[in-house]
């Protein structure tokens, strides 16, 4: 779900009786829905375009199941992988509860709401998932090797 249409493609005018019930069970007009490509290797179908949405939203359930992939939780970050190959096809880090999912495509103004950089990594902990993700899951006596600095503690 977004309130950002500029993010859809292939987009579908929904009849304004489409509604959806948020979590404090007010009710929102869906106003309609497409595809968003958030990466090369990910595009989510069946977006709704929700006007009144005041931050954009994943099903993880349905995340997994459209793209076929597994979702990895650790303590601040979440990896998805293809469930076929192992290979990493999207990152989202842990922030305030909730995960913030990598977009590649999102315009320059809006990167400060899905910042997953190294710049925005400030523990070594975080630096060595965020490699072991990059790196196609190596071991961690591998990464210690390549990376001893982050591996002190």
């Amino acid at each position: 779900m977004t309130s950002l249409p500029n993010h859809l493609s292939s987009y579908t005018p929904c009849p304004s009786n489409k509604k959806i019930s948020t979590a404090d069970g007010s009710m929102m007009t869906v106003a309609g829905q497409g595809e968003v490509q958030i990466s090369s290797s990910i595009t989510l179908k069946n977006v709704l375009h929700i006007p009144k949405l005041f931050i954009s939203l994943i099903s993880i359930k349905k995340l997994i199941q459209d793209l076929s992939c597994n979702a990895i939780f650790y303590d601040n970050m979440c990896v998805l992988q293809d469930k076929y190959s192992g290979r990493t096809i999207g990152h989202a880090r842990q922030w305030n509860d909730l995960y913030y999912l990598k977009h590649q495509n999102l315009p320059p103004d809006m990167h400060n709401i899905n910042a997953f950089s190294f710049d925005s990594i400030t523990t070594n902990r975080e630096k060595v998932f965020l490699h072991h993700c990059r790196l196609g899951h190596p071991s961690f006596r591998v990464i210690k090797l390549l990376f001893p600095p982050f591996l002190l503690n």
